[in-house]
């Protein structure tokens, strides 16, 4: 998603900044999802005044200081229909925006849908809560908050792949192969599947690694089939996580195995080069001898 953000030097501003995030002024319509933090009413009037006394009381004032930090996150308009159909999704990154960029500051934030893209305006304090500590951060911390939020829309909401903009290509390469192998080629693969009625590679695989996993007596011998089948695991941290398959990565747990699955079938990464290995010699030693 894009993050934007406007720095506000004038206290009366307060009561249009506060009734602006939360959809009342330009339409008249309230937003159909609020969040409020550190604040103690819900009505427009009274949390704008109970933050500019706030900042009264606490900022320390100086010529051109700024007292409203007004940010904007907004997604891209392919996203609508889900983000609308699921405004849960939206509270959640305002809430995760929200611990990211100032956690114990007095912020409002509200969903706006008046444009084709979807996106929330979040109204911050410019001190924490109770203190003259600012909240000001520099340019290289506000990018990295930006590509953590960023990082956990990836990872939780896989769904909303059109707002990925801030992690670099090779980033969103690499998360979406590695954490939702499916989202790069399931749409073609669908296509696929309508046009020839072929199955798509991941049911391939799946298919491929439930059969093997029945087969095998053992997590051993459940490791040698994968490797006679052809395929190759993957690991993290010497635990296998899944297979290979045709410059794929795709996790057990997304190929129908269950935790308990998954449990079982950890190995140790040197057992795993034993097992590899002992089927490349058992593979020479079924080649035929040359004749001298």
């Amino acid at each position: 998603m894009f993050v934007k953000s406007v720095s506000i030097k004038s206290p009366d501003l307060f009561s249009k900044a506060v009734h602006y995030a939360l959809g009342i002024g330009k339409e008249g319509q309230p937003s159909p999802v609020k969040v409020f933090h550190n604040v103690h009413s819900i009505e427009p009037d009274k949390v704008a005044q109970e933050m500019r006394l706030h900042d009264k009381t606490y900022r320390k004032k100086r010529k051109g200081g700024v007292c409203i930090f007004h940010e904007i996150l907004s997604f891209h308009p392919s996203d609508r229909e889900k983000l609308l159909n699921n405004p849960a999704i939206l509270e959640d990154i305002a809430t995760k925006f929200i611990s990211l960029r100032g956690e114990r500051a007095q912020v409002v934030a509200g969903i706006h849908t008046d444009k084709k893209h979807v996106h929330i305006h979040c109204t911050f304090g410019a001190v924490e809560y109770k203190s003259s500590k600012s909240l000001r951060i520099s340019k290289a911390r506000f990018k990295s908050i930006k590509k953590e939020l960023e990082l956990y829309q990836v990872q939780k909401y896989p769904e909303l792949k059109a707002s990925v903009c801030f992690l670099n290509k090779k980033q969103k390469e690499r998360i979406l192969k590695q954490e939702f192998p499916d989202l790069l080629v399931g749409e073609k693969e669908q296509q696929l599947k309508k046009r020839t009625g072929k199955k798509t590679d991941k049911e391939t695989v799946s298919e491929m690694v439930k059969n093997l996993y029945l087969e095998s007596k053992s997590q051993d011998d459940f490791f040698h089939k994968i490797i006679e089948a052809g395929l190759s695991v993957y690991k993290y941290r010497n635990k296998v996580n899944g297979v290979y398959y045709k410059s794929y990565r795709y996790r057990f747990r997304t190929l129908s195995l269950t935790d308990e699955h998954i449990r079982l079938l950890e190995k140790n990464y040197s057992r795993l080069k034993e097992l590899e290995q002992l089927f490349e010699k058992q593979q020479q030693s079924r080649e035929p001898e040359k004749e001298l």
